[in-house]
């Protein structure tokens, strides 16, 4: 027996780049029983300690010259382990799994390996500096050499048994949201922004409270500020204000750091403008401001929105609110609000917004009026509704989740992506979509899932919910 193994996949991401620059390294050196150089993954043998964290960091740090602490490093040997425990209870196989990690030849007298993965942000010129660097000869007479490499090119570059491995295991991990965030969120780098027309700046990733139960609220938006959401959008009819505010308060991030989004409802806008005022008063109270971000025109409810956008400007005027913006907006309520005079450009219309409900004329018509679009229910109503065959076939050939599809989609297609979940795995599954793209012949498939008969059925909901 030769002992155990361990090998790390290393994925660095271009800072200064764009979100398709992303790179790994590999060890280069001479394999005097193969008789030639061989590429392979940084690797080593355990010690009689059977310390794994601990010899991968070792390795990367003495073959790569990157340091790393342990608990950055993810083990792909026992998430996957992880996955096979909960399918044999799940099927009700039983029996115990002997784990110590991949047997490369079960029953025969090869080591056992351990694969481990490690993300990290780099500049360029950090790059440059690994490519071709010496390691030097080590205590066991081998030249080591280091080659960067594109991430998805590890297959074609290297004849490493180990890479092939951690490649398919990190592939169906990511798909199923096992990856853990610990290594991810540094990758991704600034927060995504927009600017909007008045010169403020937006959020492109925010977290929406609709349907947050009032109980679970202060859990909920902790867990969404763990995950690194600051873009809260709210809305009076939600009835969590309240709840949300308070929750705010405890978060730990100061009221400067955060953007928060309201909207004022149907009932106020129709008792006329003191109960548009009267209602916006209720939710800085309700959500412990001073100001609001974005206020929303919630729907332009007939004969009544345009006065209702009127007040708005006036609490503009009062500082009460930064920056104006609609909800649920056609053309036609768009082209009445204008014509009717006001003195304070709307910056955002929020519509619905998904592969699943995909309006370009409508996207465009405003895009090119300098509103930016808030995409509400970009993961439609999530479940079974993302199960189409184009979904799920992009999913697994980017090794991602079909949320994750959904809102790369939307971001790519420069949306501000609304999305809720009460489960923390799944905001952060929701917020890692800058690390990755999807091709264009990709987007124009998305973007050919929606068809005439749902833009039509959406249509008639939106006239309803307008005299509702």
């Amino acid at each position: 027996l030769r002992g155990a193994g361990v090998a790390v996949l290393i994925s660095l991401r271009i800072l200064d780049g764009n979100e398709e620059d992303m790179y790994s390294i590999l060890v280069e050196q001479p394999r005097l029983p193969v008789g030639k150089i061989i590429r392979e993954l940084p690797a080593g043998m355990m010690d009689e300690h059977g310390n794994f964290l601990g010899v991968a960091a070792m390795e990367l740090k003495e073959e790569c010259g990157i340091e790393v602490k342990e608990e950055n490093l993810i083990d792909l040997t026992e998430l996957a382990h992880k996955e096979q425990q909960a399918h044999a209870i799940n099927t009700k196989e039983g029996g115990d799994f002997l784990f110590n990690g991949i047997y490369p030849s079960p029953g025969g007298c090869d080591e056992f390996l351990r694969l481990m993965y490690y993300e990290h942000a780099v500049n360029r010129a950090k790059l440059a500096e690994l490519e071709g660097k010496l390691s030097g000869l080590r205590e066991h007479g081998e030249l080591i050499q280091l080659r960067v490499v594109k991430f998805n090119d590890i297959w074609k570059c290297c004849n490493d048994a180990k890479a092939l491995c951690a490649l398919q295991l990190l592939s169906e991990l990511k798909r199923s949201g096992k990856i853990p965030i610990v290594c991810r969120s540094k990758a991704q780098g600034a927060e995504p922004m927009i600017r909007l027309n008045d010169g403020n700046i937006i959020p492109k990733l925010a977290f929406g409270t609709y349907k947050v139960a009032i109980e679970e609220c202060e859990t909920v938006i902790k867990n969404a500020i763990k995950a690194g959401y600051r873009h809260f959008d709210c809305a009076s009819i939600y009835g969590n204000e309240a709840a949300v505010g308070k929750a705010l308060q405890k978060c730990g991030v100061s009221r400067d750091k955060l953007y928060i989004c309201s909207k004022v409802w149907n009932d106020a806008q129709r008792k006329g403008r003191k109960a548009v005022r009267a209602s916006l008063l209720r939710t800085l109270d309700d959500l412990k401001c001073e100001y609001l971000d974005l206020y929303l025109v919630h729907w332009p409810v007939p004969e009544s929105h345009i006065d209702t956008y009127r007040e708005l400007e006036q609490l503009h005027k009062e500082g009460l609110i930064r920056s104006i913006g609609l909800s649920n907006y056609s053309q036609e309520d768009y082209n009445e609000l204008i014509a009717a005079g006001i003195s304070v450009q709307p910056v955002v219309n929020q519509i619905e917004v998904s592969p699943l409900m995909y309006r370009p004329e409508t996207i465009r018509f405003f895009q090119k009026k300098s509103v930016a679009i808030g995409a509400s229910k970009s993961l439609h109503r999530g479940g079974d509704s993302l199960d189409t065959d184009i979904i799920k076939g992009l999913a697994m050939k980017y090794g991602r989740t079909k949320a994750q599809i959904m809102l790369r989609w939307a971001f790519q297609k420069q949306l501000i992506l609304l999305a809720k979940t009460s489960k923390f795995d799944r905001m952060v599954e929701n917020r890692d979509i800058l690390t990755f793209s999807l091709k264009d012949e990709d987007i124009v498939l998305l973007d050919s899932i929606t068809t005439a008969d749902d833009i039509k059925s959406r249509v008639e909901l939106e006239l309803v919910r307008k005299v509702s």
